[in-house]
């Protein structure tokens, strides 16, 4: 992904897009083109998952479940993992 794409990604997910934030997310956990950042991308999760995307949902129950850009919180990963 260039510089480019990666500057369109970062304004549309700030714009709110609900694609843009998931896929932005999942480049700062696995470093991608963007620094490693788990607390950004938990962040990005939770805005994405409060708009119903599913993997974001998935993604935010791993980061609770193993406290990932946030605490560990097992009831809360339980819980979102059933809604997945």
């Amino acid at each position: 992904m260039t510089q480019q794409e990666i500057t369109q990604l970062q304004k549309d997910a700030a714009d709110g897009n609900v694609d843009s934030q998931y896929q932005l997310a999942m480049m700062h956990i696995y470093g991608n083109g963007v620094p490693e950042d788990n607390d950004f991308a938990f962040d990005l999760l939770q805005k994405a998952a409060a708009q119903n995307h599913i993997e974001a949902t998935y993604n935010l129950a791993i980061c609770y479940h193993y406290g990932f850009g946030t605490a560990e919180d097992l009831e809360k990963a339980f819980s979102l993992y059933l809604v997945c």
